[in-house]
């Protein structure tokens, strides 16, 4: 049972379950608040409250993540070898030399407008690689892509992405309109978890 505290004004502390609520959502909501008295007070929050969860989690299944470029040289399955959220990660077994991106063109575009990065923990068990997102965008799927980050073999590490410091090839990102999601990773075994979307200060 995980949830997520939002502290809000009066110095009170909410926690909501985080099944069933969509990422990158907003919700309106009401607070009832009991006294020591045992009277009820309500009222509405000043502003809505935004929910981050996972975008990926692989608890069930790949969620339809693919090998972009070399799918007959790719294996990716849920795995409980590793996970840094939840019981499970992606593992993701790159055979070709050139290496690949893993990633997922979305079903529907998903609205990221209310963050400014995205976070994601990667264990990288075979050899020294680097790792670089892209996000594609708008309608004419721009691609958009970070800087490598150098990962170093055997080590896990949370990878972290500003939007801001994404590159496009033709405009500049639109995070309100994502159609795909990537990861770049050289010839290896991987595991991918908790890919969700941040607010970085």
């Amino acid at each position: 049972n995980v949830c997520s505290d939002v502290n809000l004004s009066h110095a009170w502390n909410v926690c909501f379950m985080r099944y069933g609520w969509e990422p990158a959502t907003t919700y309106d909501f009401t607070v009832i608040s009991r006294s020591a008295e045992g009277k009820n007070s309500v009222g509405p929050l000043a502003s809505s409250a935004v929910f981050t969860t996972a975008l990926f989690g692989f608890e069930s299944g790949t969620q339809s993540w693919i090998a972009l470029n070399h799918p007959a040289d790719a294996s990716l399955v849920s795995s409980e070898d590793f996970a840094s959220e939840g019981s499970h990660s992606l593992k993701y077994v790159i055979s070709n030399s050139a290496g690949d991106w893993g990633g997922i063109p979305m079903s529907s575009p998903i609205d990221l407008s209310a963050y400014n990065g995205i976070s994601f923990e990667l264990k990288n068990t075979d050899a020294d690689t680097n790792a670089s997102l892209v996000l594609q965008t708008s309608s004419g799927w721009d691609w958009c892509a970070s800087p490598g980050s150098a990962l170093d073999v055997g080590t896990t590490n949370t990878v972290t992405v500003r939007f801001s410091d994404l590159s496009c090839s033709q405009n500049t990102l639109n995070p309100s309109e994502i159609h795909a999601m990537y990861i770049w990773l050289g010839t290896g075994t991987y595991y991918i978890d908790n890919v969700r979307p941040v607010n970085l200060p």
